[in-house]
């Protein structure tokens, strides 16, 4: 992917707020996401969607912020709800076990400032090229937030503070407020 430029997309506000604005500044984008999803694994759109809904008791779980954000990229990119829940939980909505992403979580002494780090790699396949973005999230409500160098559209991510865990899909959380 060498000399391939990201598209930069800023975000800001409330959970909803960001998500509105990821959805809208790259409707096409998470559009061709899900399409990519649809192709890849051989299931159809219906049944993603379909599928996607059993992680919603899970996700209303971990975070009802992250939630409001699926709401607000769903009303951004002019998608369902859920379709925008499926670019959160694409492998699993398609029972896809094998391959995948790598993670890691670290806290207390296993970080020099004691404060949680979190990150995954996106082990994808050369096709999501096309729809990779770099997410800058600004929220309103303290949470600490990561430029993201890479991410696929459409998902979200949580906060570590909040949620202990690592989210599906998120790059880091390093960064610790404003720029």
């Amino acid at each position: 992917m060498a000399g391939h430029a990201f598209p930069l997309v800023e975000v800001s506000g409330s959970s909803y707020e960001m998500g509105y604005q990821h959805g809208s500044q790259a409707a096409h984008l998470v559009r061709r996401h899900i399409q990519w999803i649809e192709k890849l694994t051989g299931v159809s759109g219906d049944v993603l969607a379909r599928n996607s809904v059993a992680f919603l008791p899970s996700i209303e779980a971990l975070s009802s912020s992250l939630v409001q954000e699926i709401h607000g990229l769903a009303d951004g990119a002019g998608i369902s709800f859920e379709q925008a829940l499926l670019c959160q939980v694409r492998a699993e909505a398609a029972h896809v076990g094998a391959g995948g992403c790598t993670a890691f979580a670290l806290t207390g002494s296993a970080t020099a400032d004691r404060q949680p780090l979190a990150g995954q790699n996106l082990d994808m396949e050369p096709e999501y090229a096309g729809v990779v973005i770099l997410l800058r999230v600004k929220p309103d409500d303290g949470r600490r937030w990561a430029i993201s160098r890479k991410l696929w559209l459409g998902v979200l991510f949580q906060d570590v503070q909040t949620c202990g865990r690592v989210n599906r899909d998120c790059q880091s959380y390093t960064e610790s407020g404003g720029d």
